[in-house]
């Protein structure tokens, strides 16, 4: 009021806004691409360590759409393991691509592979909703892609399969048959264990440890949060049995 009948009993300042202090030590978040970057710059390092040199691989993807597996696709983990396995992908197959295939009672070798122009929300886009959850069964999607992939490692490039589960199946003794029927033939099965069912976890550890085999086809590793583990350590688990199993598949004459 002083101000506009012209007093000059108070000087009135304007107000300016102050702008928010930046927290000390402030990192912004990184990139989808510096993510890649890291992550890539870690694969190769990895893959120097493990000893597999100029290895190539196709690389294949298994997803459990059993309904025990609803809350893993649907809370984002599944797609989490995806995008932590692309830069794999991208080091070993010459494409950059991986082919998915997506199983419960029936399996799909859905048409398109996760790639990285498409892999922003890939299981939201192109599984959820699109697909039916049911019962699980390991056996019929293990001999279809032991099937397509049967050149693997004689004329093609060895077979690397990311199985993703929580581990319970109802087919358990097919599942073991099939395994030991694919342990001659050029493909390796990289088993990422999520969820919390025991009696799922004691199986996917058998499948990595039982006999029979013409080499030891499985790797197995359980995770309860990527959060915990760190890339370089991830990498590690992926690579160092692959590493091995190349190696005993050559003196075989499996690949």
């Amino acid at each position: 009021i002083l101000k506009q009948y012209g007093s000059d009993a108070i000087q009135v300042q304007e107000e300016t806004p102050t702008p928010p202090a930046i927290k000390q030590n402030y990192v912004p978040p990184k990139s989808e691409a510096e993510k890649l970057s890291e992550r890539s710059a870690i694969v190769n390092q990895q893959i120097v360590n493990s000893g597999l040199g100029t290895q190539k691989a196709q690389v294949v993807t298994a997803i459990n759409l059993s309904c025990s597996m609803a809350l893993s696709l649907k809370s984002g983990k599944v797609q989490e393991v995806l995008e932590k396995v692309l830069p794999m992908a991208m080091k070993f197959d010459d494409d950059g691509q991986i082919d998915v295939f997506l199983f419960h009672d029936e399996v799909f070798n859905h048409k398109t592979p996760f790639t990285l122009k498409n892999k922003q929300n890939f299981i939201l886009n192109e599984i959820l909703f699109k697909y039916h959850l049911g019962e699980a069964f390991y056996a019929p999607v293990i001999k279809k892609i032991t099937t397509k992939y049967a050149n693997a490692g004689k004329g093609a490039d060895p077979a690397y399969i990311l199985f993703i589960t929580d581990g319970f199946c109802d087919d358990s003794p097919q599942t073991e048959a099939a395994i030991k029927e694919a342990s001659s033939k050029g493909v390796f099965w990289q088993i990422i264990g999520i969820g919390d069912n025991k009696a799922g976890i004691e199986f996917l550890n058998k499948l990595d440890k039982m006999s029979g085999r013409t080499v030891d086809n499985v790797n197995y590793f359980h995770i309860d949060d990527l959060k915990k583990i760190n890339d370089q350590e991830l990498y590690k688990r992926f690579l160092d049995e692959f590493s091995r199993w190349t190696k005993e598949a050559r003196q075989q004459g499996v690949i």
